[in-house]
């Protein structure tokens, strides 16, 4: 497996030891919209591709950049909480 890093002279591949025995997290667009009926829905992934539509109207109601390995819920007091898998 690789991995794609920026090093000061652009981009480089790098292998990864086959010893992590895992594939590492990866950067992931997690983007959020309440819907009509007041239920959040959760887009992540090659789900979002654009954040904006024709007319430069936002797409989402709340953008988190962040990992692959994030995942959203919503607690009983309506909070937004991330985990980690």
């Amino acid at each position: 497996m690789t991995i794609t890093t920026v090093k000061g002279d652009g981009l480089n591949d790098t292998a990864i030891s086959d010893k992590l025995g895992y594939a590492p997290p990866t950067t992931d667009i997690h983007a959020f919209k309440v819907d009509a009926n007041g239920d959040m829905q959760w887009y992540h992934g090659s789900d979002v591709t654009e954040l904006q539509d024709e007319a430069q109207e936002d797409k989402y109601d709340l953008i988190i950049v962040g990992s692959t390995d994030q995942v959203f819920s919503i607690d009983d007091d309506g909070y937004l909480k991330v985990s980690f898998t």
